[in-house]
């Protein structure tokens, strides 16, 4: 089952956009655009960031989904 090992990768950029539940993330390690999904569950230790802020994710490979922004 795709659930039985958790593969995560780091996102690192800038954050250009908030779409809904999606952040839309550029630069870095992001050499175009990438969508992250937010939900209840991400953390956010540092609060909550703002549109031209540098970002680091640690988001779900399977689907896009981020457990926490930095």
């Amino acid at each position: 089952s795709p659930t039985a090992t958790s593969r995560y990768v780091n996102v690192e950029g800038t954050l250009q956009a908030i779409q809904g539940d999606l952040f839309v993330i550029e630069g870095a390690s992001a050499e175009q655009q990438i969508k992250i999904q937010v939900g209840k569950d991400t953390a956010f230790p540092n609060g909550q960031k703002e549109l031209g802020q540098p970002i680091n994710a640690l988001v779900s490979a399977q689907d896009g989904h981020a457990l926490i922004i930095r």
